[in-house]
């Protein structure tokens, strides 16, 4: 209802009852033809507004689109290379030596993989999780299982699911921090296994990928941060509407023309609706199934999902507060260290403070910024993008070059270049943030000055925290 009331309908009745038409044929299940009892807000798709400046990559080389959508490109990677990986690091985590100095693995996971996560968010968004090892497990148990998954929650999902992913990231830092998992590889990679439990577990009890759109940790911050992707994977509305009757990009179906048998999109959206790149993994599992070729890979604008009049989930603010709370609580003796109960470290001593400091230490933004406005913090995304990246890039800088074993080449950056290049990203954080606060908010010429100090303020602080 709320989908349907939102939208215009420049066309009356005539487009009520083509759209009501559309959403009962996208919701008809395969076995039976038969209608489910309920129709969810994803097959009522108005159709987003085709953004401007826009360049259709597949248009401009065909041939990297026949490639991409190879089936035996993925299921190599995510079979044959993916998941023998993923075991081969838990296993050097569990076997190997301990401490990061000594476990090259260990290094690759804290100095390689976060540093080179958050840099690839504004350029391919969320295509980590086109392959990532927790669902690659998780895909093969729900193969095994013998039951018949049920179908998602009708109605609002994200108004629990949101504020659940926020508060399992927030155990997760403080587990990080005050256990010291950077420096003990068991617990790396415990967490690793706790994160593919969960969606071993969801894929067990509901189709396709429930755990990645709604409760993975990782998958909720990759999908914060895709909105500020260049590229972005989108089918033509018109051509969806005119020429497409099956609807196997969303809800799967046998081969059709060009179209390759699917089970449908695993994140349960249709990429003509798609509002943002929030629920796009990049599997290009709707690009594998459309006869017509309608779906795009387009380079975009900057951040071209940020816009003032977005549908974004009320939920999504707790992850943006709990990821800034992350910074603080790494840095957490720079703001708190000088309180005369604080700890010597959150690693060693009495459980209790060490834990009541790494807590506080993580509230810190959430009690600053519940008093925001919701389009405040989407303008802060990419100042908190640049901050988290910056307080990656000491340990990234100076260890990932030193994964070889004694005797090979080894690199390590100079405090200075780590330094600079903390500032350099910080800044362009603080520029994108400035340009995002003109669009999202409706402000005149010196109240958007005065925000873009307060970000300037905000970037400064963020920068002395970080600091080596």
């Amino acid at each position: 209802m709320r989908r349907l009331q939102n939208h215009d309908f420049p066309n009356n009745l005539q487009e009520l009852e083509t759209l009501v038409d559309r959403a009962l044929r996208q919701a008809r299940q395969q076995r039976g033809d038969h209608l489910p009892v309920a129709l969810p807000e994803a097959v009522f798709w108005t159709g987003t507004e085709q953004g401007r400046h826009r360049f259709d990559l597949w248009r401009w080389k065909p041939q990297w689109r026949h490639w991409m959508r190879a089936p035996a490109l993925w299921n190599s990677l995510l079979y044959g290379l993916v998941s023998w990986l993923f075991i081969a690091v838990n296993l050097a985590l569990w076997l190997g030596p301990q401490t990061r100095a000594d476990n090259s693995v260990l290094k690759l996971f804290w100095a390689w993989w976060w540093p080179l996560i958050l840099l690839t968010y504004p350029l391919v968004g969320r295509l980590w999780c086109a392959v990532c090892p927790f669902m690659v497990w998780g895909r093969l148990a729900q193969k095994l299982t013998p039951w018949r998954q049920r179908v998602w929650p009708h109605g609002d999902t994200d108004r629990w699911a949101a504020p659940a992913l926020a508060a399992g990231f927030a155990a997760i830092l403080l587990w990080e921090e005050v256990w010291n998992l950077e420096d003990t590889a068991w617990l790396s990679s415990a967490l690793l296994l706790l994160i593919t439990t969960g969606a071993v577990i969801g894929s067990m009890l509901f189709e396709k990928r429930f755990w990645c759109r709604y409760l993975c940790p990782v998958g909720g911050m990759n999908g914060l941060f895709a909105k500020l992707a260049i590229t972005e994977l989108r089918a033509e509305s018109g051509t969806c509407s005119g020429s497409c009757s099956s609807y196997a990009c969303f809800k799967g179906g046998p081969a059709e023309g060009e179209g390759l048998a699917s089970e449908g999109c695993p994140l349960g959206s249709h990429p003509a609706q798609l509002s943002d790149n929030r629920n796009c993994v990049l599997c290009m599992s709707c690009v594998q199934a459309c006869p017509n070729r309608s779906v795009q890979l387009r380079l975009r604008p900057p951040a071209a999902d940020l816009q003032r009049r977005m549908d974004a989930p009320a939920g999504e603010r707790g992850l943006i507060l709990v990821l800034a709370g992350g910074v603080c609580l790494h840095h957490w003796q720079r703001l708190l260290g000088w309180l005369p109960l604080a700890p010597m470290s959150l690693h060693e001593g009495p459980l209790l403070p060490r834990l009541s400091f790494a807590a506080l230490a993580l509230a810190i933004p959430s009690a600053a910024g519940i008093w925001f406005q919701r389009r405040w913090l989407y303008a802060c995304l990419p100042l908190l993008w640049a901050l988290l990246l910056a307080r990656h890039l000491p340990l990234g800088m100076q260890e990932a070059g030193t994964v070889l074993p004694e005797g090979w080449p080894q690199w390590q950056a100079d405090r200075h270049v780590i330094a600079f290049c903390q500032t350099f990203v910080v800044g362009i954080g603080w520029i994108g943030a400035a340009v995002l606060l003109r669009r999202l908010a409706d402000l005149n010429r010196w109240s958007w000055l005065t925000g873009t100090m307060m970000l300037l303020m905000m970037g400064l602080a963020g920068r002395w925290l970080v600091a080596l």
